[in-house]
């Protein structure tokens, strides 16, 4: 039932491709910046979905693949986030997706996404 939003990513070179970033040989720090830079510049944000066409958003990483590698569009915080943490998880084999809380009143709230993640024994907090 849920498998579908833990997959792995189907062709990661073609992601990095989307983002005009080539595969690193060791995925490192500068590597990582680039990366969060290059999703950042070639992935926009977009809630037309939602918003426009009352459409229903599926976050499982094979959706999130078509709509943002293959057909080159873009999407919301869970939809961007979700799957850039797998792909960072595909490369790096240690990411987190946190869900912060993001309300002044402090009530629960779901409506933003961070990543954690790294190599080794400390994490790179992501935004």
């Amino acid at each position: 039932m849920y498998e579908e939003l833990y997959a792995h990513i189907p062709e990661p070179e073609a992601y990095l491709e989307r983002l005009g970033i080539p595969a690193p040989l060791k995925p490192n720090r500068e590597f990582l910046d680039r990366l969060v830079y290059a999703h950042q510049c070639a992935v926009p944000f977009e809630n037309l979905d939602i918003c426009d066409y009352h459409m229903p958003v599926s976050l499982a990483i094979p959706a999130l693949y078509d709509k943002i590698v293959l057909r080159k569009r873009g999407g919301y915080c869970f939809e961007l986030n979700g799957l850039f943490t797998q792909l960072l998880k595909d490369l790096l084999s240690r990411m987190v997706l946190y869900v912060p809380d993001c309300t002044r009143e402090r009530l629960p709230a779901a409506n933003h996404a961070q990543r954690r993640g790294g190599r080794g024994g400390r994490g790179t907090v992501l935004l």
